[in-house]
């Protein structure tokens, strides 16, 4: 709903304010190439925070990479996997061994899926 993604937005600033303050962290995120995600991805990349990104397909080095609003999830996931400090983690949110793989040496999770 409406709410929660206003929710989400705030949480995601606080948690950006928070973070700036602290580079060195590394934050797993889900949701990598969802309308939330990416940009989540992309900002906390921008602050120089590294990221481990959950990515359920392989990258697709032969699509345009972009992050448009229309953009597909293939495109959107090469063009975060190029952003500085970000780790693509193959794997399903669904999956133990995936989500253990996402958060190892992670200080925070931002779960970004709808």
């Amino acid at each position: 709903t409406e709410q929660n993604y206003i929710m989400r937005f705030f949480v995601l600033l606080l948690l950006l304010s928070v973070a700036s303050l602290c580079a060195a962290m590394r934050v797993a995120v889900t949701g990598t190439t969802g309308l939330l995600g990416r940009q989540v991805v992309e900002r906390l990349s921008n602050k120089n925070i590294k990221v481990n990104a959950l990515l359920r397909h392989p990258i697709d080095n032969s699509v345009t990479p972009s992050i448009d609003k229309d953009a597909k999830s293939t495109q959107v996931a090469l063009y975060l996997s190029q952003l500085p400090g970000v780790t693509m983690v193959a794997g399903d949110a669904t999956d133990l061994a995936s989500c253990k793989q996402l958060v190892d040496n992670c200080d925070a999770i931002i779960a970004a899926h709808g």
